[in-house]
């Protein structure tokens, strides 16, 4: 009976000198190279936000504006209007295009 749990056991554990060491596959390897790619994009992402929060914090006046350097102007009427409007864009294709719709 103690004959036949020693022999189960030796079978069940095989020793050092008959087992192979487990190859790294293809796919294990692919999974590895994503899974780092992921992480960079995570920490990239993670660093940018972190940017952000920090300029909402740092860079903003007395009042919680963002603020430009300060320029006067006047006008003769109670609003100041303009025939010419430039706000840097070749036209609405600049934006279409950027934005994928």
């Amino acid at each position: 009976m103690g004959e036949d749990i020693d022999q189960a056991a030796d079978e069940a554990m095989p020793n050092a000198e008959t087992t192979r060491p487990r190859r790294f596959g293809a796919l294990r390897l692919i999974a590895m190279i994503l899974g780092s790619l992921l992480a960079l994009l995570g920490l990239a992402i993670g660093g940018g936000a972190g940017a952000v929060l920090i300029a909402n914090g740092l860079l903003r006046d007395d009042q919680g504006f963002f603020t430009s350097k300060q320029e006067a102007f006047a006008s003769l009427t109670p609003a100041i209007t303009t025939k010419n409007l430039d706000v840097a864009t070749a036209g609405p294709g600049d934006v279409l295009e950027t934005t994928g719709f």
